[in-house]
Formats: C-alpha cells, sequence, structure tokens
C-alpha cells in the first residue's frame, strides 16, 4: 500500500472518513491550496509540488461509473455490483485484490472504511510534503476496460496547521470484532517524538488470538498528539495517532495506523485501534478496551 520508509520523507496516515476519527483542535483551521478533478479513462491529474514537511489533508470524494451502459459505480476504493442505485449503495466491495480505485504517484492508497451516498462517498489521508507534486489516477481494477468509464472524481489538498510530536506509550488487551474469544488480541507500545528528532522513533507489537497474527511495526513514521478537552477536569481527553511500516508473520509490505485514548488513570476507560493496510481492524476507536494502560504526553508548548 502507499506507505513508505521515513527517509524518503514521504508519509500517509491511513485513510479514514472524515468523521471517522476526531480530529485535533487544528484541524479546524486547514487551508485550501489545490483541487481538481480525476478523470475516468486512465487520465492521470498531477498537483503542484507540495512544500516538504509541510503537512497536508488530500480529500476525495463522489463516484465514477466504471461500466456505464450497467450503471456500475465506484468510489476511491470500494465498487457495487448493483445498478439499482448508483449513488446510495445497496451493496458495495473493496476494489479487487486489496487495490485502490484512486491511486497516488502509481500507487494504492488505503482510503479506509466505506462511505456511502449519504457521508458523500468521501474520503481522506494526511500527507507530509516531499517538494515534489503528486499523481493521481483512476485505475480500473474491474475488467481493465476504459471505452466503458464515465464521470469523474474531485481531490482537494487542505494545507494543515498541526502540531506533531509528543510521547506514547501503551500495552494492554482488546477484542477483534465479530470473535468471540475474549481477549481477541493483545498489544504494547511505545511511540515519541521530540522536537530534536527529524523523526518519531517507536515500535508497536500486536498479537491476535484467533488467527495468531503476529503485527510489528518496526519504523515510525508520523505522530500526532492533542488534548480534546483541555480545560476538562479532573481529566483532559488525550488522543494520539501513530503508524509506519509494519511486518505480519515476519512478510513486509504492509502499513499501520493505531488511534489510542488516554482517559486517565487507572486505564480503565482508555482506547486502542489498530488498522493495518490489508483492511484489518483490531480495538475499537468507540469502546474502551479490555485491560491495560495507555499514556499520552503533550510536547511542550
Amino acid at each position: 500500500m502507499f506507505g513508505m520508509s521515513k527517509q524518503s520523507a514521504i508519509v500517509l496516515l491511513c485513510a479514514l472518513v472524515l468523521s471517522a476519527i476526531p480530529m485535533s483542535p487544528a484541524s479546524a483551521t486547514e487551508t485550501f491550496p489545490w483541487g481538481g478533478d480525476i478523470l475516468s479513462g486512465g487520465a492521470t491529474l498531477s498537483s503542484p509540488a507540495l512544500t516538504a514537511g509541510r503537512e497536508y489533508r488530500i480529500k476525495v470524494r463522489e463516484i465514477f461509473w466504471y461500466n456505464k451502459p450497467a450503471n456500475l459505480a465506484a468510489d476511491a476504493m470500494y465498487y457495487t455490483t448493483s445498478g439499482a442505485n448508483d449513488w446510495q449503495w445497496v451493496n458495495h466491495k473493496h476494489a479487487p485484490g486489496g487495490h485502490s480505485f484512486v491511486q497516488i504517484n502509481g500507487m494504492d492508497v488505503n482510503w479506509g472504511p466505506f462511505s456511502n451516498g449519504d457521508t458523500g462517498h468521501t474520503y481522506s489521508i494526511i500527507y507530509t510534503g516531499a517538494g515534489v507534486p503528486l499523481t493521481f489516477q483512476i485505475v480500473d481494477w474491474i475488467d481493465g476496460v476504459y471505452s466503458n468509464n464515465d464521470c469523474h472524481l474531485p481531490v482537494v489538498i487542505y494545507e494543515l496547521p498541526c502540531a506533531w510530536g509528543g510521547k506514547v506509550t501503551g500495552g494492554g488487551q482488546c477484542i477483534v470484532e465479530d470473535n468471540e474469544r475474549i481477549p481477541s488480541a493483545s498489544f504494547g507500545f511505545n511511540a515519541m517524538w521530540f522536537s530534536r528528532d527529524p523523526y518519531p522513533k517507536g515500535e508497536l507489537n500486536y498479537v491476535d488470538h484467533i488467527t495468531g497474527m503476529h503485527v510489528h511495526i518496526h519504523d515510525l513514521t508520523y505522530l500526532e498528539v492533542w488534548e480534546d478537552l483541555p480545560g476538562n477536569k479532573p481529566w483532559p481527553l488525550k488522543k494520539a495517532i501513530f503508524g509506519g511500516p509494519c511486518t505480519i508473520d515476519g512478510e513486509e509490505g504492509f502499513f499501520a495506523d493505531v488511534y489510542v485514548e488516554d482517559n486517565g488513570e487507572p486505564g480503565t476507560k482508555d482506547k486502542f485501534q489498530i488498522t493495518l493496510s490489508t483492511g484489518y481492524v483490531g480495538g475499537s476507536d468507540t469502546a474502551a478496551m479490555l485491560v491495560g494502560n495507555i499514556q499520552i504526553h503533550i510536547p511542550p508548548k
């Protein structure tokens, strides 16, 4: 998936629908630098060069037809096999082979959970500029026939003034959706990014007790922490997102994103969720983990 080593200076967060994860307060001051339409039919669209080290949000929305005569539509990540309703889909599937329909720089992007018509088929990721343009393209993974494609997907790039950094540590046990065994998974991690360091440091180990899958984040590419309610007493809601390349059962080539909440001591209300570029999700961003503790330290002002 579209997630590279930190030396490449290209950083992608796991794609998330905008409403799927609480954003830091700074996200409300996003500015709009560029937008365009990604045409179906295999054409490419290039952005201006994005400033190296500057954080951006890339948002893609709406649908295109991968088979216009049959009224069959797709969006950035998913497609429908029913032509009954081309906007509010009655069914959906992930792009074949774990691909994405919208690629960046010729690579698949994990655009996150499905967004139906009521949320505009809207997806977004966070990206750190590398001083070069981005190239967007719609790839028809269904049949590879572009002559029956139609329409376009609007893409917008916003500048983000987010304050990145801080220190996050934690460990515990959580449930994996639809698994009856409790606990379903165990995890432990540390992530830190200090002002003297050019990149974040840390690692994560995660084991699914149902399948035996072992995930190891060995090289962090981003870390952001913030307080949701800074004036809340006795404890402000501290939240963090971090991630990077990972191995799954020792195999390289995957990317993992982690969302955690530190909701006070002794950790009974803390939350943990991991999302892999394969589409796997463990834990929850809405329900507390079973046992354990998350410690989040906000960077100095």
